[in-house]
């Protein structure tokens, strides 16, 4: 933790107070202010330079106290930038290309029910679960009338140890792993800034068929489909 007097001077607005409380302080106090640095980043680069300590960065070759600094830290803010968007755009290739050739492995490596194992979707020890959900659903249970079904069956997600919420059956129902196939880029890739999915960027969706074993049967997916609660 900062000591008193780095606080008050962090929350200080005026520049009299502020430069009385730069004088006289001690070693103790400078190193203080570097941990809290070190810590927290080069956005407080002006505010320790303006306490007379100076912070190098080694491995750019920079000192605070160079009048050339702001400048430098501008310059490989954007160089990381543009290096972080090129990694993005080549990585952003590769899955393009990876899903023209039918390959997209799961970010987890499990959805409910299944494993990845080599790229391929097998079946895991909760298979029984997504089972009993399109059984109820083919017979006009509501998702609360299956969420209390499975909570008397016990039946916990081996992985997260909870029993599948009513909230959860219409994703279930309605993903097309659990009749064999496989949806590759659902949507739009997410923007390097804002981290959100950029809906202006156009994206291919490739569709595959019979991709893996099916964890429902066809009989059980045509008694359900007229059920009004899944569109």
């Amino acid at each position: 933790m900062l000591t008193l007097w780095y606080r008050e001077y962090l929350e200080e607005d005026d520049l009299h107070k502020k430069s009385r409380l730069q004088k006289g302080y001690t070693a103790e106090q400078k190193a203080a202010a570097i941990k809290y640095y070190q810590e927290h980043g080069r956005g407080l680069a002006r505010t320790v330079k303006a306490l007379g300590v100076e912070v190098r960065f080694e491995r750019e070759g920079i000192s605070s106290m160079d009048g050339s600094a702001e400048m430098a830290f501008s310059m490989l803010a954007v160089a990381a930038q543009e290096e972080s968007r090129s990694i993005s755009e080549n990585m952003k290739w590769l899955l393009r290309k990876h899903a023209e050739q039918g390959i997209r492995h799961l970010g987890s490596n499990r959805i409910l029910g299944y494993n990845e194992v080599d790229g391929v979707l097998v079946p895991n020890q909760d298979a029984w679960i997504v089972r009993v959900i399109f059984e109820d659903y083919a017979t006009g249970l509501y998702p609360i009338e299956i969420h209390r079904h499975l909570m008397d069956l016990g039946a916990a997600n081996s992985t997260t140890k909870r029993i599948p919420g009513s909230g959860n059956m219409r994703k279930v129902l309605s993903n097309e792993v659990y009749v064999g196939d496989r949806m590759i880029q659902k949507g739009p890739v997410r923007d390097l800034i804002t981290k959100q999915p950029d809906f202006s960027k156009p994206y291919t969706s490739y569709y595959l068929t019979d991709d893996h074993k099916p964890n429902r049967g066809p009989a059980v997916v045509r008694a359900g489909e007229s059920t009004p609660w899944v569109g």
